[in-house]
């Protein structure tokens, strides 16, 4: 009798245009109650990355794999990964006439964007030359107000569990609530 093998997840979780493909791998984990790096190992990804420049190049040597087992399109998830061409024009833009790094850790974030339903991490806020949403026009905010550092800053989201209105960074816990994450926003709507 033949054996059947299935390789491709069960539920996909859709990547919108734009998103930030470390924020889709934490939605990815909260449907499947698996940390990022748990998904990694459990597509059996080698070795995960040390330091936040090298997430993303990391994954992208193993995106058609990714993107087969999950079930999103490969071109969604390479487009994802190389970013949008403003993003690219910016990193050149930091390199040649700031002489700064283009890869730097971190991220600002929009509360409103946060807030709504179906939430999900713009890839956009990345970008240093943008300081506003686009959508809501207000200033992108640059720390969690729980924990005080800047988003993405490391890979400490790679070992959470959390949703993405949570910040998912490393922090001391409330000394009233002990064990609870710390959100984005105060009041996380219905």
């Amino acid at each position: 009798m033949a054996t059947i093998r299935v390789d491709r997840w069960p539920i996909t979780v859709q990547l919108h245009p734009a998103e930030y493909l470390p924020g889709w791998l934490m939605r990815v984990g909260c449907r499947y109650q698996l940390t990022p790096i748990q998904i990694l190992r459990e597509l059996r990804v080698p070795r995960s990355p040390t330091g936040y420049h090298l997430v993303l190049e990391h994954l992208s040597l193993h995106a058609r794999w990714i993107a087969a087992h999950l079930g999103v399109p490969a071109g969604d998830l390479r487009a994802a990964l190389w970013g949008r061409p403003i993003d690219a024009a910016a990193a050149r833009y930091l390199v040649h006439h700031r002489h700064i790094r283009p890869d730097r850790g971190g991220s600002r974030f929009c509360a409103r964007c946060l807030a709504e339903p179906d939430p999900w991490w713009h890839a956009g806020w990345a970008n240093p030359l943008l300081p506003l949403c686009v959508r809501h026009q207000v200033y992108l905010q640059s720390t969690c107000e729980g924990c005080g550092q800047v988003p993405w800053t490391g890979t400490a989201w790679m070992s959470a569990l959390a949703p993405p209105w949570q910040c998912p960074q490393r922090h001391a816990r409330e000394p009233q609530r002990p064990g609870r994450v710390r959100p984005y926003l105060p009041i996380r709507p219905a």
